[in-house]
Parts: C-alpha cells; sequence; structure tokens
C-alpha cells in the first residue's frame, strides 16, 4: 500500500497531464446537468400547454391522465440517458488518465489526445459494459433506499436530506469496492491480479469516492455561500464549476492508483522506477 500510494503522489503532482481527463470530464458532466434541467423543463412545459384549455387557465390534467404519465416518462428517459453517458465520461476519463500513466512509467512524453483517440478507438465496448454496470448498481441502490423509507418507519424521524446523503456516501462505497476489479479488467484485459493488489485498490477506491462526497457536501455549502453575495449568473455558474473541480479532483488519484495496479505495480514494482 505504502509503494502503490507513494508512487500515485508522484505521478499526480509530477504530471499535471494526468489531470486533465477527469476535469475535462467534469466540465462536460456540469453542461450535460445544465441540458437536462433546460430538456427536461421544456418537456414539462410542452405537456402542460398541450393540456391548457382552450378558453385559458389553468392546465387541466384531469382531461387527459396519460399527460403526466408521458411527461414523466419523458422526462425520466431524458434524465437517465444523460446520467449514463455521464458515467461513461468519468469511465472514459479513467481510461485515459491509465494510458498516460502508462506512458509516464515507460519514460514516454504523455500526449493528451493520443491517449483520447487510442482509448475511444479501442475501448469503446469496455466503457460501455463498466457504464451500464455502473448505472445498474446506482438503479438497485436507489430501489433500496425507497424500500428503506417505506419499510423502516424509525428512518423517517431523519431529515430526507440527511437520509439521502448518508446512504448516498454508503451505496457509493459499496459500488467502487463491487467493482473494483471491473474498473481495473477495463484498464488491462486479461491482467492477473494479486489478492493483496485487489485488497489495495478496493481500500484506495472507497477512500476517494468517500473523501470525493465529503469534499462535495463542503464545496457545495461554500458556492451556496458566495451565490448569496454575487448574483450574477455567470458568477454563479462558474463558483458551481469551481466547486464540481473539487469534488471531482480525488478521483484523480485514484484513477492513477487504478492504472498502477492494473500495470502491475506491485508484481514488478523494479519495472516502473519502484523500490522497496
Amino acid at each position: 500500500m505504502q509503494i502503490l500510494w507513494r508512487k500515485t503522489s508522484e505521478l499526480f503532482w509530477q504530471y499535471p497531464v494526468l489531470w486533465l481527463p477527469i476535469l475535462i470530464a467534469d466540465t462536460l458532466q456540469s453542461f450535460l446537468h445544465w441540458l437536462q434541467k433546460l430538456s427536461i423543463r421544456g418537456i414539462l412545459t410542452s405537456s402542460l400547454q398541450s393540456s391548457r384549455s382552450v378558453l385559458g387557465g389553468p392546465p387541466d390534467l384531469t382531461a387527459d391522465p396519460t399527460v403526466s404519465a408521458k411527461a414523466a416518462l419523458g422526462a425520466g428517459i431524458v434524465r437517465t440517458g444523460i446520467e449514463l453517458f455521464i458515467v461513461s465520461l468519468y469511465i472514459a476519463a479513467m481510461l485515459v488518465t491509465a494510458r498516460l500513466v502508462k506512458d509516464c512509467l515507460g519514460n514516454k512524453n504523455p500526449e493528451f489526445l493520443t491517449a483520447v483517440r487510442s482509448t475511444l478507438q479501442s475501448a469503446k465496448r469496455r466503457i460501455l459494459i463498466l457504464s451500464i454496470k455502473v448505472g445498474f448498481s446506482f438503479a438497485a441502490g436507489s430501489i433500496l433506499f425507497v424500500l428503506l423509507l417505506t419499510h423502516i418507519p424509525r428512518v423517517r424521524a431523519f431529515s430526507y436530506g440527511d437520509i439521502g446523503y448518508g446512504f448516498g456516501v454508503v451505496l457509493i462505497a459499496a459500488i467502487a469496492y463491487l467493482l473494483t476489479l471491473a474498473a481495473i479488467t477495463a484498464i488491462q484485459p486479461l491482467q492477473p491480479i494479486s489478492p493483496k493488489d485487489l485488497a489495495n485498490a478496493r481500500l484506495l477506491a472507497i477512500l476517494g469516492v468517500v473523501a470525493s462526497s465529503i469534499i462535495g457536501l463542503f464545496a457545495q455549502r461554500a458556492a451556496a455561500s458566495f451565490a448569496a453575495d454575487y448574483p450574477s449568473v455567470f458568477t454563479q455558474q462558474l463558483i458551481d464549476l469551481i466547486a464540481s473541480f473539487f469534488t471531482a479532483l480525488p478521483y484523480v488519484p485514484l484513477s492513477i492508483a487504478l492504472a498502477l495496479v492494473a500495470w502491475g505495480l506491485n508484481t514488478y514494482p523494479e519495472e516502473i522506477g519502484i523500490t522497496e
């Protein structure tokens, strides 16, 4: 673990290019969430207008009960599709980071655009499969959360915000633990992983996602306090983007660590410039 963490820290600070994939993916997810809000708002507005009486006045949803169902279905499809695409962006960013790490370990000049092209050409299927696994895991966790609220009355004594945040942290930690091996396999298929390496990778995966969740909580609160002092829409969006960067930052060393495990850090330390 010490070797893995030391080499991860070294690469993290020595090669800022390794930050780019995750930060670019995070920027794109901010834009996609903004687009998602606009799309859902457009679907709901269109549905309400179609149910409005010809005489004016508020929409009459009872006139056509399917209007609400169609609007909810359309909004759900848009939301699910965008969220799944965002997951695939982060997975692609992880694989691009792994490719850059391999170049760094081989004493090559890490070329970002080359790594992006190579990853998109060779790993589309792996990105899709891992994205579906992550999406299915979150869906199963969401169903479990609903069942938890429904069947355990004591849980309702807490605020829904606290329950949702706490359950969300536990859920992403569990997903990180369960899918660590799948992530390593996506980076380097058919690479044998020792139980020790897998245990270290799982521990770092849990620490990474939990750290991101905690940083995200404080970053959101800080962004909200700054937004009250800077009412400009552009300034608020910029503050939200910076807060999102800090939230995503732990995924950079996590991607580096998973790449090191995939390339056999603990199995062949002498081959990548590490000594005990």
